[in-house]
């Protein structure tokens, strides 16, 4: 992968740099592969940046069994026993596992690239059909890659990027 860097050169000069991988901060040794491209300036400071992500199969894995085992937890459904989930309810785990994985991942690049949200109430959020496309794709054991648009602007102290609650799916 290539990563694109804002270098103090029109966005067309840009050189690109070898991908970036990070390290998971839990001291795991999960490494996450990213492109960062800067877009169009922001009024009020900050740009458009487009980022690509490879999700390796560890995180999708981890995060696919921390999410069945918090469902298993509370799940009542009629017909099936208590912590059992049923079926119907496997693309649901699916799409809570990627949101999970892209908040993760997303929080990784921002404090790797020093950046936050423009805005906090504009979060980054991947459409539904790219999403419907993922959890349709999703196998626990295998990783994954997603593309999402966010509005991010500089965070030279290294404050909290802002990316921690995007589970919560604006309507």
């Amino acid at each position: 992968g290539v990563i694109s860097s804002p270098c103090r050169m029109s966005p067309l000069q840009w050189r690109p740099r070898t991908a970036r991988r990070i390290q998971m901060m839990a001291g795991k040794e999960t490494e996450v592969e990213y492109t960062l491209e800067k877009g169009e300036a922001l009024p009020g400071g900050g740009s458009k940046y487009n980022i690509a992500v490879k999700v390796d199969a560890s995180m999708a894995k981890g995060a696919f069994g921390g999410i069945m085992k918090d469902f298993k937890k509370v799940a009542q459904f009629p017909g099936f026993r208590k912590g059992t989930i049923p079926p119907f309810m496997l693309p649901k785990v699916k799409e809570f596992t990627i949101l999970r994985c892209l908040e993760k991942t997303l929080t990784l690049v921002a404090t790797q690239e020093k950046l936050k949200l423009a805005q906090s109430v504009k979060k980054p959020v991947l459409d539904d059909e790219q999403t419907l496309a993922l959890v349709r794709a999703f196998k626990e054991t295998q990783g994954f890659a997603y593309t999402i648009e966010a509005e991010l602007m500089p965070n030279p102290d290294g404050d909290d990027p802002g990316l921690s609650d995007l589970l919560v799916r604006e309507e």
